[in-house]
C-alpha cells in the first residue's frame, strides 16, 4: 500500500495524496481463487471413505489460510485513505474512511521538518522510502517503493507543491474520537482510550493460525523429514498461544493517561489479564509521538525522555550506523509507551494533542 498523488485542479494550492491499493487488490484476489480451489475438496474429503486422514485437513485448512488472506488484504482500514496538504489553511488533514465518529484529524504545518527519501537495503535488495518528517522526530513514511525514480517523483512533487512555511495552521484543533474520553478528577487531566471489537479484530488472526494448524497436521503424513515438520508444529502452537494472550490481554482493557502538576502516569485497567504502567515526570519528557507508515504496524504512542529523542529519530528514519543498531534496540525497547492496539490514525492523533495539551496547562510545558 502507498500514497499517490491525485490530480485535483479545482483547489490550487492543495496536494491531495490517496491510498492505492492496486497490488493489495490483485494478491487479494489471487489468494481468494486459489482458496476456493482448495477449500470445497477439503471439505468434501472429510465425507469420503477412502480419504487418507490427513488430506481433508490440509486441503481445508489451506483454503482458508488463503481466504483469510485475500480478506485481510480487502478489508485493511487502518490507515488514512487521503492525506491532503492545504497550504491556504497550513494544515495536513488526514482523511480516514467514513466509519463512526469524526473521520478527520489536522497535523499544522508547523510540526512538519520537511520531506526525504531513505533508502532501504535488506540482503541484495534495494528500497526507497519518501518520509514526511516532523519536528518532534515522528517518521511518517507515506510511501515504499523497489524503484529510486518512482520515489523521488513523489518526493519532487511534494517538495514543489507543500509550502511548508505556511503557518496558518498554527493550533488547529483535532475532534475527539468517540472511542477517547478526557476530562479532570482528583489527581489532575486524565485522558482514556479503550479499544472497540477486540474480539472481531482477532477472529481473522485465529482462523489464519488455526487454518495453518490444520495443514500442517493434514501434511504430517507426506511428512520426510520428522525434525522440521516437528518444529514447525511447535512453531504454530506457540504463535497460537501469544496470539490468545494478546487477545485475552486486551478484552476489556482501558487504556488511562492521568497528568499532574508533576508527573504522567500511565494505566491499563480491566480485561482477565493485569495490565501495565508507568510514572514519567514532566521535566524528564523531551517529546510525545508516534510514527506512521505503510508497511510497518506501530500502535503506539511514546513518551520520549530527554536523551533519547536523538537516538529515536535515527532509528525512525533509519539514519544510524551498525554500531548503534544495538544501543537503539536496548533504547525502543526500554521506551515508555501508551499501547493503542489496532487504533486508528486519527485516534493516535487526537490522543498525542490531548497529552500534549494535558501536559501544557498541567505544568506549562510547551513544544512537546
Amino acid at each position: 500500500m502507498n500514497y499517490a498523488i491525485q490530480a485535483d485542479k479545482g483547489s490550487p494550492g492543495v496536494t491531495v495524496l490517496r491510498r492505492t491499493r492496486t497490488l493489495e487488490y490483485v494478491l487479494g484476489a489471487i489468494c481468494l481463487l486459489i482458496g476456493l480451489a482448495a477449500l470445497p475438496p477439503g471439505l468434501l474429503l472429510f465425507l469420503a471413505t477412502d480419504a487418507g486422514s490427513g488430506a481433508p485437513f490440509f486441503f481445508t485448512g489451506f483454503g482458508l489460510l488463503f481466504i483469510s488472506g485475500a480478506y485481510m488484504l480487502f478489508a485493511r482500514i487502518n490507515l488514512p485513505e487521503f492525506l491532503i496538504f492545504d497550504n491556504g489553511r497550513g494544515i495536513l488533514q488526514v482523511r480516514e474512511q467514513k466509519l463512526p465518529g469524526p473521520c478527520d484529524a489536522a497535523v499544522p504545518y508547523g510540526e512538519i521538518e520537511g520531506f526525504l527519501v531513505r533508502t532501504r537495503r535488506s540482503g541484495r535488495s534495494t528500497g526507497h522510502d519518501v518520509i514526511m518528517m516532523k519536528r518532534d522526530g515522528a517518521c511518517w513514511t507515506i510511501c515504499s517503493s523497489a524503484g529510486e525514480k518512482k520515489a523521488r517523483l513523489l518526493w519532487d512533487a511534494l517538495v514543489r507543491q507543500v509550502s511548508l512555511d505556511s503557518r496558518a495552521g498554527e493550533g488547529a484543533e483535532t475532534a475527539v474520537p468517540e472511542s477517547i474520553a478526557a476530562g479532570l478528577n482528583a489527581e489532575g487531566s486524565y485522558i482514556t482510550w479503550k479499544q472497540s471489537r477486540p474480539l472481531t479484530g482477532s477472529f481473522v488472526p485465529f482462523v489464519i493460525l488455526a487454518a495453518m494448524g490444520m495443514a500442517i497436521f493434514g501434511a504430517r503424513q507426506w511428512a520426510e523429514n520428522t525434525p522440521v515438520y516437528a518444529a514447525a508444529a511447535v512453531f504454530i502452537a506457540a504463535v497460537t498461544v501469544i496470539a490468545l494472550y494478546g487477545t485475552l490481554y486486551n478484552i476489556g482493557k482501558s487504556r488511562t493517561v492521568t497528568v499532574t502538576q508533576r508527573e504522567l502516569k500511565y494505566r491499563e485497567h480491566g480485561g482477565p489479564v493485569p495490565g501495565r504502567g508507568f510514572v514519567v515526570p514532566l521535566t524528564d519528557i523531551a517529546s510525545v509521538m508516534f510514527s506512521f507508515s505503510v508497511s510497518q504496524g506501530d500502535s503506539a504512542l511514546y513518551i520520549v525522555r530527554k536523551g533519547e529523542e536523538e537516538l529515536m529519530r535515527k532509528s525512525a528514519s533509519g539514519d544510524f550506523t551498525p554500531g548503534e543498531i544495538l544501543q537503539a534496540i536496548r533504547t525502543l525497547a526500554g521506551m515508555k509507551k501508551i499501547f493503542l492496539p489496532n487504533a486508528r490514525t486519527i485516534e493516535k492523533i487526537a490522543m498525542e494533542r490531548l497529552v500534549q495539551k494535558a501536559i501544557a496547562e498541567r505544568s506549562g510545558i510547551t513544544g512537546l
